[in-house]
């Protein structure tokens, strides 16, 4: 029985002041709220000394969209140190920036910022602030804003580019953000990023059993109820079973908390009948 992530496990953490806490981000508020960063980047295929500073002008750079490559836009030329592997297409430095405002009621929430994709050498900065090098360009990788957000005002993500060390790729790379950007707002108590594993622990036509692994993260200062709630839905919409847990988590804690859940009479998966809970 093969079944999707996100349909079975919707794991709410019920924790004091988390209503008041939802109500300050507004009545649409989730546990986790993903924001697309894609639109409205600045752009300069060229490196900056102190391009990163929020008092930069970067008036006069071009506006782009994610994904994008800035190789794929370039003059192909035989002398390029990408060589034939890469197109002869231009690679070198380039620097991306894009402003994004913190709503005040972001505060005692955990912010990250997940890059899905950067092709080379990606450093990050937020607000001027240093956050890291990415040294790959094949992998996703995120950083962690929350000490240095401006809430309630603006705040600037960069991001500098070194494609420039040639060659490095046997099959054409592209330069740049070439993957989606996102901005995750969490509870201080959270489940994980990538924190749940499911796994079909018995299987028959007259039953299943459904384990799942739900790593739960306590970043506040105090200690924490934790209260976990899984549903399982079948192909046709329709709620196949229950899970609760609960438990308590330290501060700076985390743990895993197992959920089991029985379906009766499942429908299982084949290439016939590829049916998905």
């Amino acid at each position: 029985m093969s079944i999707k992530r996100r349909s079975f496990c919707s794991a709410l953490i019920l924790a004091s002041r988390a209503s008041a806490a939802r109500q300050a981000i507004g009545a649409a508020a989730a546990p986790r709220r993903r924001f697309s960063l894609d639109y409205g980047w600045r752009f300069l295929a060229a490196d900056e000394e102190a391009a990163q500073s929020p008092a930069f002008d970067a008036g006069k750079w071009r506006v782009v969209d994610l994904p994008h490559d800035w190789s794929i836009e370039g003059r192909r030329d035989p002398a390029s140190p990408m060589g034939g592997a890469g197109g002869f297409f231009p690679a070198g430095v380039g620097w991306y920036r894009k402003s994004f405002r913190a709503p005040a009621g972001w505060r005692g929430k955990r912010v990250t910022v997940e890059f899905e994709g950067v092709y080379m050498n990606a450093t990050v900065y937020l607000n001027g602030q240093e956050l890291g090098t990415h040294p790959y360009g094949y992998t996703t990788f995120f950083y962690e804003l929350t000490p240095h957000l401006n809430f309630g005002d603006n705040n600037l993500l960069a991001v500098r580019v070194d494609q420039s060390k040639q060659p490095n790729s046997r099959w054409y790379s592209g330069s740049g953000i070439y993957r989606h950007v996102w901005l995750d707002v969490t509870e201080a108590l959270h489940v994980a990023r990538w924190g749940v594993f499911a796994r079909t622990a018995r299987l028959s036509a007259e039953r299943a059993r459904v384990v799942l692994s739900v790593r739960v993260v306590n970043e506040s200062g105090a200690g924490r109820a934790v209260k976990l709630r899984s549903r399982l839905y079948s192909p046709g919409g329709a709620q196949a079973a229950l899970a609760e847990t609960s438990g308590a988590l330290g501060p700076g804690e985390s743990a895993d908390f197992e959920l089991e859940m029985a379906v009766a009479q499942p429908a299982i998966w084949s290439p016939e009948s590829p049916q998905l809970y």
